[in-house]
């Protein structure tokens, strides 16, 4: 049989201490994991599974926020633990990217994946930078294919030596 815990003696919290915490609560996850607290306190749930179920989690999770209140109490239970970010890069260095990006220089997401790593030092695999692509709004970067017997250079002198279609002389 397994070992129950008495988690009304072991919560250091009274019931209307958590009742007054609630109240104060403004982040629905810490209203959750108030809850979570109080159906244990109170006797309304027996296990930490029951009292998750009954805030809609299941029984790792529960068991999460019981070692995190385990550890530092009501005020480590209640820190705020999503934190968003661009991902591998900075703001900053986001912004500098765009910068090179405008440039028009690039033609092919792996000379932006050389960009990065040579200049920030961040490795990005190909399906990252397309993602990060993604993230920031910037359109597809494809490579155009070119003829293998193509002469750099050439096509300038085309250019400039062509004449307007349908002009005679």
């Amino acid at each position: 049989m397994p070992l129950r815990l008495d988690y009304p003696s072991l919560i250091v919290e009274s019931v209307s201490s958590l009742e007054s915490s609630l109240r104060r609560a403004r982040y629905r996850q810490n209203i959750e994991r108030i809850r979570f607290l109080w159906y244990l306190k109170t006797g309304a749930a027996r296990s930490l599974a029951s009292a998750g179920s009954l805030i809609g989690l299941r029984s790792r999770q529960s068991q999460t926020l019981w070692r995190l209140y385990r550890e530092g109490g009501l005020e480590n239970l209640l820190v705020k633990t999503s934190r968003r970010s661009w991902g591998k890069l900075s703001s900053v260095q986001i912004g500098r990217l765009l910068q090179y990006l405008d440039t028009d220089m690039v033609k092919t997401q792996q000379e932006i994946a050389t960009y990065l790593q040579d200049t920030f030092g961040v490795h990005y695999t190909q399906a990252g930078i397309s993602l990060l692509l993604k993230r920031v709004k910037v359109k597809l970067k494809t490579g155009r294919p070119s003829n293998v017997r193509k002469v750099e250079g050439s096509e300038e002198a085309f250019k400039k030596n062509a004449s307007p279609l349908g002009a005679t002389s």
